[in-house]
C-alpha cells in the first residue's frame, strides 16, 4: 500500500500577503496609468490635428470675405451709380447704353461669401469637440460658427433682393439686345439706339425703387462681412497661438 505525503507548503505572513497585494495594485495601476497617457497623447495629437485643418479653413475663409467684400464693393458703386439715372431724360442714346452697361454689372451681379466648414462640420458631426481639450478653444470655435449664422442671414436679404432687382430690370431693358448685332456686336453697343422696354413712369419708378433696395440689401451685406472678418483672424491667431502652430 502506498502512502502518499503532501508537499509541506510554508505559511506566509501577512507582509509577504501585502507585497504581493502592493505588486498586483502597483503593477494595476501603472497599466491604468499607461493607457490614460497613451489615449491622452493620441487625443492631443487628434485635437491638434483637427485644429491644424481648421487653421487652414480660416485662411480660406479670410481669403474668400476679402474677395466677396472687394467684388460686393464694386457692385454698390455701380448700383449707386445707376440710381442716378432715376433723375434723368432717359432718352439720349449715351444715357440708354450707360444704363444698359450699369444695369448689366450691378443688378444681374452678385457675390456669395461660402465658408470653408469642412473641419467644423467634422468637430461637430463626429463628436471631434472632444478632442478639443482647451475649453476655452472649442468655446471660440463654436462662437465663430454662431457668428457665420448670422451672416448667411444678411446673405439671405441680399439674395432676395439681388433677385427683385433682376425681375425689375427685366421690366426696364431688354437683355436680348446683346444677341442682336445690330444693338450690340464685338463687345461693345452700335450706334443704334438702344431700346427701354417702358417709358411709363411708375413702372420706371419701381425699377429704381428695387434698385434702392437692392443698394440697401448690399450694404447690410458689407456690413455683416466686415463685423465677422474680425472673428476669423483673431480666432486663426487664437489657435496658432495656442496649439504652436505659428508656421502653419
Amino acid at each position: 500500500m502506498e502512502v502518499h505525503h503532501h508537499p509541506h507548503v510554508a505559511k506566509k505572513n501577512f507582509k509577504e500577503y501585502f507585497l504581493e497585494f502592493l505588486m498586483i495594485f502597483l503593477a494595476v495601476t501603472l497599466g491604468f496609468v499607461a493607457e490614460n497617457i497613451r489615449e491622452g497623447v493620441s487625443d492631443n495629437a487628434k485635437g491638434k490635428e483637427y485644429v491644424s485643418a481648421l487653421i487652414q479653413n480660416l485662411k480660406d475663409d479670410t481669403t474668400s470675405m476679402n474677395n466677396t467684400i472687394e467684388e460686393n464693393e464694386r457692385k454698390l458703386s455701380k448700383l449707386k451709380k445707376l440710381i442716378s439715372f432715376s433723375h434723368q431724360d432717359l432718352s439720349p442714346a449715351q444715357v440708354r447704353q450707360d444704363l444698359y452697361r450699369i444695369c448689366g454689372s450691378s443688378v444681374t451681379y452678385y457675390s456669395l461669401f461660402k465658408n470653408n466648414d469642412a473641419t467644423i462640420q467634422q468637430l461637430k458631426n463626429s463628436g471631434g469637440l472632444r478632442f478639443i481639450r482647451k475649453q476655452h478653444a472649442a468655446d471660440s470655435i463654436a462662437h465663430y460658427d454662431v457668428e457665420l449664422t448670422g451672416l448667411y442671414g444678411a446673405a439671405a436679404l441680399y439674395t432676395h433682393a439681388n433677385d427683385l432687382g433682376i425681375a425689375a430690370s427685366q421690366e426696364m431693358v431688354d437683355y436680348s439686345i446683346y444677341y442682336d448685332s445690330s444693338y450690340f456686336k464685338d463687345g461693345e453697343f452700335t450706334s443704334k439706339p438702344l431700346p427701354l422696354l417702358t417709358s411709363d413712369p411708375v413702372k420706371q419708378k419701381f425699377f429704381f425703387n428695387a434698385v434702392t433696395f437692392e443698394i440697401g440689401a448690399t450694404i447690410n451685406y458689407l456690413n455683416s462681412l466686415y463685423t465677422r472678418k474680425p472673428y476669423a483672424i483673431r480666432l486663426l491667431k487664437f489657435l496658432k497661438k495656442e496649439y504652436q502652430l505659428e508656421n502653419e
